[in-house]
C-alpha cells in the first residue's frame, strides 16, 4: 500500500493511472501469504502490474509491506549517503541500475519487470473510489472518503481493513494481547505511555511499534493531529471505528469540533465480546 504525504505520485494499477495527492491512498493486496511487492520500477505482481513516479520536487510517501524483509531490496539497488538531505539525482544511473539490478533481486523478492507494459496516462477520479471494495483487488482511495466515524474528538478512516488485505496486514490506556499495532505520525504531536514507563512524545515522519500484549496509553498533545495506525484485524483502529461509526466523519470540507464530544470510556467494555483487549 502507498499514501501520499507531501506533493504528488503518479501510481500505475494494471489499465489504471491515477495522480495521488496528499491523502490519496492506492493498495495492492497480497494474493498469497509470501507475496510482496513494492518496487520503484514497473513489476508483475501476482497478475497485477504496478508501478509509481515521483512527480513533484520533494514528493514523500508511507507505505507499509508484509511481510518484512522487502527493504533489503532497496538496501541491494541503491548506494550509501550520508548527507542531511539527498544527493543530486542522476537519473540516468538510477534507470540504468533499476533495469540490471531488478533481475539480480527478481527471485529473492518476488519481481518480475514487464518492460513492453504500456503506461495509461492519468485518469479522472470516480465515484467507486470514494469506498473500499470489500475485496482483495487493486484499488485507489481518495482523501477525506470511504468509512469514517468520529469518537470524541478522534475521526477514524480506514484505508484497507481485513477484507481488502486478506486479513494479512500486520499491520485511554489499553491492551490488546493479540494484535500488533504501529502508529506513523503525520502531523501533530502524541504522548505515549508504554508499559507504564515514562511518558514520550511522538512528532511528524516518527513511528512507535507496539508489539501484542502492551499496554500503551496515547494522547494529543497538540490542537490537531493525523495519525496513520496499522494493525492486525480487532486493534485500536477496529475498535474505535466500531464505537463511533454512528457519528460518520462524512463531509469533504467537514472540520472536527473545537471540543470534544463526550463519551463514557466505560461503554467500551461492552464491545470486549467482538475486540480483545483489556482497559487499564
Amino acid at each position: 500500500m502507498t499514501s501520499c504525504i507531501k506533493s504528488q505520485l503518479k501510481v500505475w494499477l494494471n489499465d489504471q493511472c491515477k495522480i495521488l495527492n496528499p491523502g490519496d491512498y492506492a493498495s495492492l493486496a497480497p494474493a498469497s501469504q509470501n507475496s510482496r511487492a513494492f518496487v520503484h520500477h514497473t513489476d508483475h505482481f501476482k497478475g497485477a502490474i504496478h508501478a509509481y513516479q515521483f512527480i513533484g520536487d520533494h514528493t514523500k510517501i508511507f507505505g507499509i509491506i508484509t511481510p518484512a524483509g522487502f527493504e533489503h531490496m532497496f538496501r541491494g539497488l541503491g548506494e550509501l549517503y550520508s548527507g542531511p538531505m539527498w544527493p543530486n539525482a542522476d537519473l540516468e544511473r538510477v534507470a540504468e541500475k533499476l533495469n540490471t539490478g531488478v533481475a539480480n533481486v527478481m527471485t529473492e523478492f518476488d519481481v518480475i519487470t514487464v518492460p513492453d507494459h504500456e503506461l495509461v496516462e492519468p485518469q479522472a477520479w470516480r465515484v467507486s473510489e470514494n469506498q473500499l471494495p470489500g475485496s482483495q483487488k487493486p484499488y485507489f482511495l481518495r482523501n477525506r472518503t470511504g468509512p469514517s466515524a468520529v469518537l470524541g474528538g478522534t475521526a477514524v478512516r480506514p484505508y484497507v481493513t481485513g477484507a481488502e488485505s486478506g486479513n494479512r496486514f500486520l499491520s485511554g490506556g489499553i491492551r490488546f494481547p493479540d494484535v500488533d499495532h504501529c502508529f506513523y505520525v503525520s502531523d501533530g504531536y502524541l504522548e505515549a505511555t508504554i508499559n507504564d514507563a515514562d511518558s514520550s512524545r511522538i512528532g511528524p515522519g516518527e513511528v512507535a511499534w507496539l508489539p501484542a500484549g502492551t499496554h500503551f496509553d496515547i494522547k494529543p498533545v497538540s490542537s490537531y493531529f493525523k495519525v496513520f495506525m496499522y494493525s492486525q484485524p480487532g486493534g485500536l483502529g477496529d475498535l474505535v471505528y466500531a464505537t463511533g461509526k454512528d457519528k460518520p466523519h462524512a463531509v469533504l470540507n467537514c472540520m472536527i469540533p473545537d471540543s470534544p464530544s463526550p463519551f463514557d470510556r466505560a461503554k467500551l467494555s461492552q464491545y470486549k465480546s467482538e475486540f480483545k483487549f483489556d482497559l487499564i
